[in-house]
């Protein structure tokens, strides 16, 4: 069972990303490997009946939006109206 570090190393990743916006962003490659992890998840999700690992991709995605918006916002000189992920 690969998928639980897998999980873990996306989401601290993604987080840390968030949590920091101000370090220099993804680059365009390390972004095409998170949305390729998430892909993967997509597949194990379809492939069994796993319902927390649903909830656990969805999580997984909703960090990777959250990324996407806050460093789109950062980059348009509006970091300071983004909102903290705290859960």
């Amino acid at each position: 069972m690969v998928y639980p570090y897998l999980i873990a190393a996306l989401v601290t990743m993604l987080a840390h990303h968030i949590q920091n916006p101000a370090e220099m962003a993804p680059s365009a490659a390390e972004m095409r490997i998170y949305k390729q992890l998430l892909a993967d998840l997509d597949t194990m999700v379809l492939a069994g009946d796993n319902p927390d690992l649903e909830g656990k991709r969805n999580l997984c995605k909703c960090l990777l939006s959250t990324l996407e918006v806050r460093h789109s916002a950062y980059g348009m000189g509006r970091a300071s109206e983004c909102i903290a992920v705290t859960s």
